[in-house]
């Protein structure tokens, strides 16, 4: 039975992800990032590349739900890696079921090194806004590129409704401290 929330204490984390046997030795959990899809915990080990372990946020009660949703999340990371799409992280494992020592279904990526951005009327200042805007835009279209399939759906498309999508989460308050205009800037 699916728990109400993940057992997220350093010891859970770390033995779930050593019951996947990767990592390495000695590891500790350094940082936690709360985003409005998932909960994501920095591994750091003293002899392998430090790990990310993404927690998806409940957002359905259906246990396949959720894990069909990570399992989906793992196709795109993992296509994104296949077509060397250089500003993902890389898949390194993973636990499709609610059986393990946090309790949850969770992905193990690449722990990817940055900071978190900031957005307001004046932040970043200028010049760094356009320089970043610029990043951005280059990030889409070369995702944009390396995904290109023949489909129905236009990449315009496809960011409107994701868009919209966040945009719905802002509205129904399940991201706090953004608000509509955020998502319009």
């Amino acid at each position: 039975m699916a728990h109400e929330t993940p057992d997220s204490s350093p010891e859970s984390i770390i033995a779930a992800v050593s019951e996947l046997g990767i990592g390495g030795t000695t590891p500790s959990l350094d940082v936690v990032f709360s985003g409005g899809q998932c909960q994501i915990y920095k591994l750091s080990f003293a002899d392998h590349e430090s790990l990310a372990v993404r927690i998806p946020h409940r957002v359905d009660d259906n246990p396949d739900s959720i894990i069909y949703g990570l399992y989906a999340e793992w196709q795109v990371v993992q296509k994104l890696e296949d077509k060397g799409f250089r500003w993902a992280p890389r898949c390194r494992g993973r636990s499709r079921t609610f059986d393990n020592p946090v309790g949850y279904p969770f992905l193990v990526l690449t722990w990817v090194e940055g900071s978190t951005l900031r957005w307001g009327e004046n932040v970043p200042p200028q010049p760094q806004r356009d320089e970043l805007l610029w990043q951005l835009a280059a990030i889409q279209l070369s995702l944009i590129h390396c995904t290109q399939e023949e489909g129905s759906v236009t990449a315009n498309e496809f960011f409107q409704r994701l868009i919209k999508s966040r945009r719905t989460r802002v509205l129904e308050g399940k991201r706090p401290g953004l608000s509509e205009q955020d998502y319009d800037d």
